[in-house]
Order: structure tokens, then C-alpha cells, then sequence
């Protein structure tokens, strides 16, 4: 993506191009070959699901290690909206069986 800052007559004063490259992250032109260190040590479900399994924990615990505590707050927000509409719309499509004849789900539509 790029932006630009234009001046009083419309020409550019100033420009910057941006890539998104997953995750949330953005790269420019300066810092594209920079990888951020991982948050987790583990990187894939079966080491995952191997870790809580073996000590214990929930899924939440683990991302709040990683995370830090002010992650908590955000993750009851998830789970509130996945109370509330997205877990009961994906559930009933999958119980009637309507998610697999091509109907599109409807999370965050209202």
C-alpha cells in the first residue's frame, strides 16, 4: 500500500510503501527482511496441544504466558462474542449440516 503526503498544490512531499506480510504485520522498503523474534516457542497444534496436555493447562494459560496478563481482558471479549453469535451461528450450521452445501457463514453480520 502506499501512502502519500501531498503538499498545498497536490504534489507529493512525501511517500511511504507498506506490505502487509501476515499476522498483523507491516514491512516497508527499510525493514522487510527483518523477522520479529516468535512469541511462542511452539509452532504447530500438535506441540501445542502436547504442552497444555502435559502441564495442565488451558489454551488461555498458554497465551497468557506468552502474552502477558493484559491479554486477558481481550480474550473475555472474544469469548463474550463467541457466546453470543459467532459460536451458536457456527454451531447450528454445522449440527444441520448447512455450513457443508456451500452456504457462507454469518459471524459478524447483523
Amino acid at each position: 500500500m502506499d501512502f502519500e503526503a501531498l503538499d498545498e498544490g497536490g504534489s507529493v512531499e512525501k511517500s511511504w510503501r507498506v506490505y502487509s506480510v501476515g499476522g498483523g504485520a507491516l514491512r516497508d522498503d527499510d525493514t522487510f527482511e527483518h523477522t520479529p523474534a516468535p512469541v511462542y516457542p511452539l509452532s504447530s497444534m500438535k506441540a501445542i496441544l502436547d504442552h497444555v496436555v502435559k502441564n495442565g493447562i488451558s489454551f488461555w494459560e498458554l497465551v497468557e504466558a506468552h502474552e502477558g496478563p493484559r491479554i486477558r481482558e481481550f480474550l473475555e471479549l472474544v469469548w463474550k462474542e463467541m457466546k453470543t453469535r459467532g459460536f451458536r451461528q457456527l454451531f447450528s450450521e454445522v449440527v444441520s449440516g448447512s455450513c457443508f452445501r456451500g452456504k457462507r457463514f454469518r459471524f459478524f453480520e447483523e
